[in-house]
């Protein structure tokens, strides 16, 4: 289900500060009829942030903060998923260190370097450029594919663009890079306690 909500207002969760724009199958989604639900909200969505709302006679500018899973904000904003070799939505750092070659593990860093933050922040214009690249197919159907040093595990056409800092839940840094290290600690803390055996 995606729902717009007015947050400064008070109950802003409350029905009539709330909009449905739509509902979608449980199943996994295609880009195209992903576009084909939300897209009849998108142009008055856009205007808005476009061209913001009068309040009171005065011009207040609209911001978007989507918020929902990382399932959700990669089909959004036409990415891969957790899966893919830049799996985070508001930087390029790569996800395994294996998927990257040394030269782009240096521009980019590691997501499970936790002590390293990204040097490469992810762009509304990214996803501006990638809703022209991808407008008519997906990257991986075109006969020439474009290289991922461009599109940077953007494939597909965003159904909105927004600025990747104003997405609000982004746990994959945190499930992705930390919690392995936090497990690991855990281990090494069994082993030197009781040993090798109680550790495995």
């Amino acid at each position: 289900m995606l729902v717009a909500t007015i947050p400064n207002q008070e109950r802003s969760m409350s029905r009539e500060n709330s909009t449905l724009l739509s509902t979608t199958p449980c199943t996994s989604d295609a880009n195209a009829d992903l576009h084909e639900m939300v897209g009849p909200s998108m142009g008055d969505l856009q205007a808005l942030l476009d061209s913001g709302v009068s309040v009171n006679a005065s011009l207040r500018a609209v911001r978007l903060f989507p918020t929902g899973d990382l399932s959700f904000s990669s089909d959004f904003l036409g990415r891969n998923g957790a899966k893919c070799r830049h799996p985070c939505v508001f930087c390029h750092v790569v996800g395994p260190p294996e998927m990257g070659s040394t030269e782009l593990l240096a521009v980019c860093g590691s997501m499970q370097d936790v002590a390293a933050p990204s040097a490469s922040l992810r762009t509304r214009a990214e996803l501006q450029a990638a809703a022209v690249s991808f407008a008519d197919r997906p990257n991986d159907t075109f006969p020439i594919a474009v290289p991922s040093a461009e599109h940077r595990s953007i494939e597909r056409c965003p159904v909105f663009d927004v600025k990747p800092r104003q997405i609000v839940p982004a746990p994959l840094h945190l499930t992705l890079g930390i919690t392995g290290h936090a497990l690991r600690l855990g281990i090494e803390a069994v082993v030197f306690e009781s040993g090798a055996a109680p550790g495995a």
